[in-house]
């Protein structure tokens, strides 16, 4: 289960580009993350993973 401090944690951490981040709960309470309307990842038990994609790599 993620917790809430730590979605916080990372929205603060990520949000401080000029990208545009949002998360969708998942099951298990669990969260989906977003940047510009594309899927890029997850928060699950609090740990943030990202899909392996060119377009993940140039956010990061």
């Amino acid at each position: 289960m993620t917790s809430i401090d730590f979605l916080n944690k990372v929205y603060q951490s990520l949000d401080s580009q000029t990208y545009s981040l949002y998360f969708s709960p998942a099951k298990s309470k669990n969260y989906m993350l977003y940047c510009n309307g594309n899927f890029i990842g997850g928060l699950f038990d609090e740990e943030l993973c990202f899909v392996y994609a060119d377009s993940v790599s140039e956010l990061l």
